[in-house]
């Protein structure tokens, strides 16, 4: 069973549409668990053109939240900001309260206003979806920008909130695709409410941004990394 989410991803102007679809890897003799994971997850989109590489953020991150007044979403958004600075260290999470500082922007609220004001881009899909991301990269694969929306008005409880907020924030870092292989996973294929992050999303979270891996490196490339770490 797919989540009723389509994560949607642009390389410059173009977009590509991310399906529920998960392209099943092998197992890699010489990897852990987390290695493995990373290399299904974390390498381009599930359909559309992009190259399957590496993408992810190579500055500072500073996230705008739209409307504050969900306070328990606000203060779940800092909850997993202060839990990505304890995983990463290449990269800074903050919150600011300028839009114009921001390199994401997080809007909780409903569709129509995220389509209108926020990201006209992703109307066609957000009738059928209750949150999604929007990201692009530049020519050597790192973001420069992103939104999230969260649907508070179609998914109404809490923890589910928490969930769709969590997930697509953290699938913005660069770990696009889903996955059925961990059930307790952010990044289970299978709906579900899970508001915290399991042993294995931490350490693919922490492979994601080592320092021996870089924006742009093909699965294969990768892999070849990953066994020397």
């Amino acid at each position: 069973m797919c989540k009723p989410i389509f994560y949607l991803s642009v390389l410059f102007l173009t977009l590509a549409l991310v399906s529920c679809k998960v392209e099943e890897e092998g197992g890699d003799v010489g990897l852990n668990e987390a290695a493995q994971y990373l290399l299904e997850i974390g390498f381009g989109t599930e359909l559309g053109s992009s190259p399957k590489v590496l993408r992810r953020w190579d500055q500072p991150v500073k996230i705008f939240v739209v409307d504050t007044t969900f306070r328990e979403l606000h203060q779940e958004l800092r909850l997993i900001v202060n839990e990505l600075n304890t995983l990463i260290d290449l990269v800074e999470f903050s919150l600011t309260t300028k839009q114009s500082e921001a390199n994401i922007i997080v809007y909780c609220g409903d569709a129509d206003t995220f389509g209108n004001q926020y990201e006209p881009s992703s109307k066609p899909y957000l009738s059928s979806n209750q949150g999604l991301f929007w990201l692009y990269w530049n020519a050597g694969n790192n973001m420069t920008k992103a939104s999230v929306f969260v649907d508070v008005f179609r998914t109404r409880e809490l923890s589910c909130q928490k969930h769709l907020l969590r997930e697509e924030l953290t699938q913005s870092l660069g770990l696009m695709q889903d996955s059925n292989r961990y059930l307790e996973s952010i990044f289970q294929q299978a709906w579900t409410c899970t508001t915290s992050y399991s042993d294995i999303d931490r350490e693919v979270i922490k492979l994601l941004y080592h320092p021996k891996l870089r924006a742009g490196m093909s699965r294969d490339e990768a892999r070849a990394v990953l066994k020397r770490i």
